[in-house]
């Protein structure tokens, strides 16, 4: 009975420590850099020889990359990627040993929504003077307001 038990307990003792093993091969990769004004090629190439992190990109996606400054010292693979991608226009994410590299999208801004007319049953007066560089009158400029789709021209003396 006495040598299952050994087995049993040694069993126990190798599967915990190949656990740790691999735990600790995940999390304790660190990174080392000091890199003025380099291609961010060649600092992904740096922490590939660093670690067992791979980049997967094309050359188009990030072709709008900026040069890199940085310097780590035996920072954390996430806190290294972090620090690397701050201010990029480039998007990454992590999928185990892979990091996937691409371009941001544009940011479009929505067109702006065209103010409707408001119904009104008293007439909208707008009265205004126009005037040139010189602070003079502008006679016969067509002043015109959208939203309403009111039209009108100036006097001799720029009223309207």
């Amino acid at each position: 009975m006495e040598p299952f038990f050994t087995w049993h307990r040694l069993r126990r003792s190798l599967l915990a420590l190949l656990c740790l093993y691999l735990f600790s091969d995940l999390q304790g990769q660190t990174i080392t850099l000091n890199v003025k004004d380099e291609k961010i090629t060649k600092v992904f190439a740096s922490i590939e020889q660093q670690t067992s992190i791979r980049f997967v990109y094309t050359t188009e996606g990030i072709s709008k990359a900026k040069n890199v400054t940085l310097t780590l010292d035996r920072a954390s693979v996430e806190s290294a990627l972090e620090k690397l991608f701050a201010g990029q226009p480039l998007l990454y994410s992590r999928d185990g040993q892979y990091v996937s590299v691409k371009a941001k999208p544009p940011v479009t801004t929505p067109a702006p929504i065209p103010a409707k007319p408001v119904a009104s049953s008293e007439p909208l007066i707008i009265r205004g003077t126009i005037i040139d560089e010189s602070q003079l009158p502008v006679a016969g400029a067509v002043v015109q307001i959208s939203p309403v789709g009111a039209t009108t021209v100036s006097d001799e003396s720029g009223n309207f």
